[in-house]
């Protein structure tokens, strides 16, 4: 990750392929952010963030993929995502994507914002 380390203001503190590697480090090092790239093979993501909650309840998450898809998002979002990225997008965003949700906003592109407040309109008048 290049890209982080090459931020003044941000510290890559660990790396793991693995989704069990990635939780262990999560729980030693508690980071601020952790990026999950959710094409990487892995147990059930709802089952993974719960762990991770537990691990470590301050870390954010932010999502990369290479595909984006608005039931991907919606369900990231529902067990604790705060961001979404895809793959194409890393180099212009990542930086950006990781300082505000640091911050405590979201970041989701524009048009998947969209989508996701409409589908949570609909689910909201179905109730």
């Amino acid at each position: 990750m290049g890209l982080i380390r090459a931020q003044a203001d941000m510290q890559l503190v660990g790396d793991s392929e693995r989704a069990a590697d990635c939780l262990s480090a999560i729980a030693n090092l508690k980071p601020d952010i952790a990026l999950l790239d959710l094409d990487v093979p892995r147990p059930d993501s709802q089952q993974w963030f719960a762990a991770m909650r537990n691990q470590s309840p301050h870390t954010k998450v932010i999502v990369m993929i290479r595909q984006d898809s608005e039931e991907r998002v919606i369900a990231s979002l529902s067990f604790g995502a705060l961001g979404w990225l895809t793959n194409r997008r890393l180099a212009s965003h990542l930086p950006q994507a990781i300082r505000k949700v640091h911050g405590g906003e979201v970041w989701l592109p524009r048009r998947l914002a969209s989508q996701v407040l409409e589908r949570v309109l609909q689910l909201s008048s179905l109730s």
